[in-house]
């Protein structure tokens, strides 16, 4: 029996290639803001509109291995794959408005790093170059890099680049015209990058030199073996090249000549190369020639066909995902499709996929270019596989039929059985069960491509279920996985008597008495299995739980069974083998009954009420915010204590007496106990003291029922300390530790010396210092620190106080003020001393009017006394004073004469006296204004009387006549003026003094 299993067509790549997935030209951005995918599940073309790019011509865009947009460029921009403009991507070299602006290229064995090679516009300066993106940079989204940007490598350079995979499977050759010769190069991309200098020439074919044969379309076949030059003018021509992906080198041109050339294309499997018409802007032709007729040129050209117009101006051709070859039409919102190219019979569709996206904004339509991309990202190979069940034979079929040749391995990776049929694109092989992977590997010139498939080789279907009937015990099951039948369909059915069901799994489980049937199908035919099902079922029964017993009225546990597959056998777990038991205690007990190698376990608890004897245990100190638990015991039915509760356990933490009565079957009983609460250890040992020298203080740490440890390691309650230091003491008991420390400072007696007492010069001050640092201080002044500062003279006191007591102390303080007082003026008797004493204790120096330097002087002479002392201070200090001699005489002065109308003081001039004037007057001066003897007796008690007089007279007015005004003397003689008698003095108007004058 034999049956096709699988018919299916892969898109093979390299086996050590980057593009192993196949998706880096899936999607397409061309023309007026046009887009195309084809990364979906179909594989088939998706408008999409919005692109940022208008482009006349040129474009490039590379997405990754999985189908997923990288960017695009128009050779002068550069858009990432969120259609924002990179950072760094513009001014590259290239130009919208050249045929082929650009080709993306990925860099070998680098996922990071592409090439974009551009063309510059009608042999413009820019000519080829290439920039770096790096797609690590602007977060993931690629930028061109600045420092490795419009590298050139040709200048000027036609309009013209192409590019496909080397024969290595993973480095890609850039192939490129010069201008005004002859001469192609390819450009290596390796893993190393790209090297400006390093590139294979080949002079072959014709020059391009002159006019507009600078435009045009370069090709490369999908496995790299043809190349194809468009050059654009009228009339133009294609040339066609072979390529050997291995050196890089072009050879045996072929030029098909008399036609507008633009754009061209090969179809994916490489037998027909198709072209379009670009002058004719109506109705573009669209032509095929057969590539199989080569090398046999002119069979190849007479192979030439229009297969179709475009309605329009033809422009670009491009091989696309689905193998289909897309073709623009000017100004127009369609992508036209040669829907077969491979077949013999080609479809055009003219209006393939709608650009046009009315949302987007833009009105997305073809211009003259379709993106550049790497040929190879399109080389597509086919094959089937049609296999048997075991002992058939397995066919392989080659689709592709373009080839040179084929190698296949029907069980890779080994070599067993070695390569068949080296040449046969439609091979077979006999193989036993299994599977299997086969390796087909095509060749066409240098290219080779290598594609793996997995092949399943079935037996019959077959299963075994075992004898029937099977008996099984009650808690047995049987399973069943039949999953060794590979690739098979299962339908199990149980009849279980009053029901029955199905399941389709290759797997089984069994665990109920029935009837079971397994149906298997596969490609190979069906078989069928059955087996019955019966179960020894043992059914023990000891009822169920007991309580509520006393144990001093034990029960009987009764195991036994009935079984017509054998007698049943009994082990329990006390040991014993009996149908029945006593059990005698509380616990759980189980039997375990084998009939005919089967065994059933059956279980029963049984909880006896012991007698009761409830003990809640001794009375018990607890401790303060803890929880006691009492416990009356398990055995009890019902519990009631004093607190109300009735569970078996209470919590308590109060102290006070709780009682508990306990009932079972057994009967009741109760018990009580005492709580009292302690607290943890509370104490302290006062603030921190000070002692005097030579006096202990007690600390004490009492707490009851407590153990003591100090600093020094007495455990003792209290401590004697006699010493200044710091004390601690841990205090314990069953509730914790409690600890504290004081500080106890020792004081000493006052003593205080304030000085002796002292004075100071004004403005000067004093620091009294009381001494006894750390003591209490009150000064009379009312200040309370240790030192003060004085300035003015008082008695200072200040009392001190400290832990042993008070003591006061005082020091008086002078200023030294200098102010020398000679006294009263002194009357002294005749022929006595007066003295004068004006010493200082500061004093540093003394200055009498009388030239005297000693602090004291005596004198008997009348008069008036001073004297200078300066001091210490460097202060100075003046005072004058008189000394009157009483003598038995008083000189009043001589007799005088006063004018009439005036006065006359006479004065004693001794102060101190007893007075009597002749006057009666009785005091020390009189005024007296008229003529006469006036007298005076002054008395002192000691010196006795002294007297004293004066005569006194009254004078006239003066009054002078000279007589008249003009006095005439003769000439030569002399005239007298007399002023007149009784005049004391004269003064007359020439100086003289005489009573007259002569004139």
């Amino acid at each position: 029996m034999k049956a096709k299993i699988i018919a299916f067509c892969f898109i093979i790549a390299f086996t050590a290639n980057i593009f192993a997935q196949g998706g880096e030209g899936k999607n397409w951005y061309f023309g007026n803001h046009a887009g195309v995918t084809w990364n979906n599940s179909s594989n088939t073309p998706v408008a999409f509109g919005g692109s940022p790019m208008n482009t006349l011509e040129g474009v490039a865009t590379i997405s990754d291995a999985n189908g997923n947009l990288l960017f695009f460029s128009d050779g002068t921009y550069v858009w990432d794959a969120n259609m924002n403009q990179m950072p760094n991507g513009y001014g590259l070299t290239g130009d919208p408005s050249s045929s082929q602006s650009a080709v993306i290229i990925p860099k070998p064995l680098d996922v990071n790093t592409y090439y974009i090679f551009t063309v510059e516009s009608g042999l413009s300066v820019g000519g080829l170059a290439y920039s770096r993106v790096d797609m690590t940079a602007n977060g993931g989204m690629g930028d061109v890099d600045i420092l490795e940007k419009n590298i050139s490598l040709i200048n000027p350079s036609p309009e013209k680049v192409t590019a496909v995979n080397h024969s290595n499977g993973y480095d890609v050759w850039v192939i490129v015209h010069e201008w005004g010769n002859n001469t192609f190069r390819s450009y290596p991309v390796t893993s190393t990058g790209i090297n400006t200098s390093s590139y294979i020439s080949s002079n072959v074919g014709t020059s391009i030199s002159s006019g507009v044969q600078y435009a045009g379309y370069l090709k490369s076949s999908p496995s790299g073996s043809k190349i194809a030059n468009c050059v654009f003018e009228y009339p133009g021509y294609y040339e066609l090249f072979d390529f050997d992906n291995t050196t890089g080198i072009l050879s045996n041109p072929v030029l098909i000549n008399g036609y507008s050339a633009y754009g061209c294309e090969f179809s994916s499997d490489e037998h027909y190369f198709y072209a379009t018409d670009w002058f004719d802007i109506s109705n573009a032709d669209i032509r095929r020639w057969d590539l199989s007729e080569l090398p046999n040129v002119t069979n190849f050209l007479n192979s030439y066909q229009v297969i179709g117009q475009l309605n329009g101006r033809g422009g670009a051709l491009q091989l696309a995902p689905d193998q289909k070859i897309y073709l623009t039409i000017y100004n127009q919102p369609w992508l036209a499709c040669i829907e077969n190219p491979n077949s013999v019979i080609p479809i055009i569709n003219l209006q393939a996929v709608s650009l046009d996206i009315p949302t987007t904004g833009y009105s997305e339509k073809c211009q003259y270019g379709l993106p550049t991309f790497n040929s190879s990202f399109f080389f597509f190979t086919e094959f089937s596989i049609e296999t048997s069940c075991f002992t058939d034979t397995t066919y392989f079929h080659l689709g592709t039929t373009y080839i040179d040749s084929v190698h296949w391995n029907f069980n890779y990776p080994s070599n067993l059985p070695i390569w068949q049929n080296h040449i046969d694109v439609n091979p077979y092989f006999i193989y036993e069960q299994g599977t299997y992977v086969v390796q087909c590997i095509s060749f066409n010139a240098n290219f080779s491509d290598t594609v793996y498939e997995t092949i399943t080789v079935n037996y019959l279907p077959w299963a075994n279920l075992g004898p029937s009937p099977a008996i099984l015990c009650s808690d047995s099951t049987m399973e069943y996985d039949l999953s060794y039948n590979d690739g098979c369909t299962f339908l199990w059915t149980a009849d279980l008597g009053t029901y029955t069901y199905t399941d389709t799994l290759p797997t089984f489980l069994i665990d109920k008495p029935g009837t079971y049937t397994v149906e298997i199908t596969n490609d190979c035919g069906t078989i069928s299995e059955s087996i019955v099902v019966e179960y020894n079922e043992i059914e023990p029964n000891l009822g169920v739980n007991v309580s509520g017993i006393c144990a001093t009225s034990p029960i009987t546990l009764d195991a036994t069974v009935t079984s017509t597959f054998g007698t049943p056998g009994y082990s329990w777990n006390t040991g014993e083998s009996t149908e029945t038991i006593i059990a005698l205690y509380s616990d759980t007990f189980v039997v375990n009954v084998t009939v005919a190698n089967c065994t059933e376990s059956t279980s029963i608890e049984v909880e006896y009420d012991m007698p009761l004897n409830v003990f809640l245990g001794q009375d018990i100190e607890l401790c303060n915010g803890n929880t006691l638990t009492l416990d009356a015991g398990e055995n009890g039915t019902t519990y009631f204590w004093s607190t109300g509760v009735i569970t078996q356990t209470i919590d308590v933490t109060n102290a006070g007496t709780y009682s508990v009565t306990v009932t079972n079957s057994c009967g009741t009983d109760n018990d009580n106990i005492n709580v009292d609460i302690i607290e943890v250890p509370n104490f302290t040992l006062g603030p921190d003291q000070t002692i005097c020298d030579g006096y202990s203080l007690i600390l004490d740490a009492t707490f009851t029922n407590s153990t003591y440890q100090w600093n020094d390691g007495s455990v003792y309650p209290s401590y004697v300390v006699d010493t200044a230091g710091m004390y601690f003491v841990y205090v314990t008991n069953v509730c914790g530790s409690s600890y504290d420390n004081i500080l106890i400072s020792v004081d000493y007696p006052i003593s205080i010396e304030l000085g002796v007492d002292t004075a100071l010069c004004p403005g000067d001050s004093l620091m009294l210092d009381a001494g006894n640092e750390g003591a209490e201080y009150l000064w009379s002044n009312g200040e309370t620190t240790q030192e003060i500062t004085v300035f003015d003279a008082a008695t200072y006191t200040v009392m001190v106080t400290n832990e042993c007591g008070s003591l006061p102390d005082y020091i008086v303080l002078d200023i030294f003020e200098l102010d020398i007082n000679l006294g009263d003026d002194i009357t002294i008797c005749q022929g006595q001393t007066a003295t004068f004493d004006v010493t200082d204790s500061t004093a540093v120096s003394y200055l009498w009017s009388t030239g005297e330097n000693t602090p004291t002087i005596s004198t008997n002479i009348a008069g008036e006394y001073s004297v200078t002392v300066e001091n210490i201070c460097g202060e100075i200090s003046t005072d004058t004073a008189t000394v009157y001699i009483i003598s038995t005489s008083i000189n009043l002065g001589a007799d005088t004469s006063i004018c009439n109308g005036t006065s006359l003081t006479l004065d004693v001039e001794i102060p101190g006296l007893t007075y009597i004037w002749s006057t009666s007057e009785t005091i020390q001066a009189i005024e007296v204004t008229e003529a006469g003897m006036y007298s005076v007796t002054a008395s002192d008690p000691i010196c006795g009387d002294a007297i004293g007089n004066i005569i006194v007279t009254v004078d006239p007015v003066p009054t002078v006549e000279l007589g008249f005004d003009t006095l005439e003397i003769e000439f030569g003689k002399t005239g007298i003026f007399d002023a007149g008698t009784g005049y004391s003095s004269y003064l007359w108007s020439n100086g003289e003094t005489t009573q007259s004058i002569e004139i």
